[in-house]
């Protein structure tokens, strides 16, 4: 089981907006790109974070808006830490 999370920051409000439950990644990563794509819903266009959980509580995907796809969270961290 997998959790995808939207999370916003803004002026205006800060705050988790949306979170969706799959049984599969594959899935979990097509609803990630369709929310950074068109946003979550008409109240949340632009999500600032989106993560995907697994049933553990670890993250194991985190959009990367440079390169518009996700990637693992362990894959991110090596790229911050060489940079």
């Amino acid at each position: 089981m997998y959790l995808l999370v939207a999370y916003l920051r803004s002026p205006e409000w800060e705050g988790e907006v949306a979170r969706e439950v799959f049984d599969d990644l594959t899935a979990a990563e097509a609803q990630m790109a369709h929310w950074a794509r068109f946003g979550v819903d008409s109240f949340c266009n632009a999500p600032s974070d989106l993560w995907i959980v697994a049933q553990s509580g670890a993250p194991v995907r985190k959009w990367d808006w440079r390169t518009r796809a996700p990637v693992a969270v362990a894959e991110q961290n090596s790229k911050s830490k060489g940079a």
